[in-house]
């Protein structure tokens, strides 16, 4: 699990953006931002799951034909239907989700496999970041 905190109202506005709380309808706009501001006061009450995070990346820059929430972590997503072009995309999404650089020694097919091995490669690169 992460927690993310924005320290700056620019990273609010891109948190806000992220997740699509800037495209919401005036109610849940205001109830979701009310969360947000919360969990700034309190940040343990924001843990964002890598697995969820990186479903949302997939489900943005993977072209998968069917639902992303469908797959279990360790599914293939090749054979679910990831080409290899889509699999650029999702490195370049999840590098700009997670703000890290896949070294070349990472730029393989088995690590954009599975939900399961890119949480791993990305538990690595924070693991050296730290």
């Amino acid at each position: 699990m992460a927690i993310y905190t924005p320290r700056a109202s620019s990273e609010w506005g891109a948190l806000r953006r992220s997740v699509g709380w800037d495209r919401g309808g005036d109610c849940a706009y205001a109830a979701q931002w009310r969360y947000v501001q919360e969990a700034h006061r309190n940040p343990v009450t924001v843990t964002i799951g890598m697995s969820d995070r990186i479903r949302r990346v997939i489900r943005d820059h993977g072209r998968l034909p069917g639902d992303v929430d469908a797959l279990e972590d360790g599914a293939d997503l090749y054979q679910a239907g990831m080409t290899s072009h889509a699999s650029v995309n999702l490195m370049l999404g999840l590098e700009d989700a997670f703000n890290v650089e896949f070294p070349d020694s990472m730029l393989k097919r088995s690590v954009f496999q599975s939900i399961a091995s890119i949480a791993a490669a990305l538990e690595e690169l924070e693991a050296t970041v730290a």
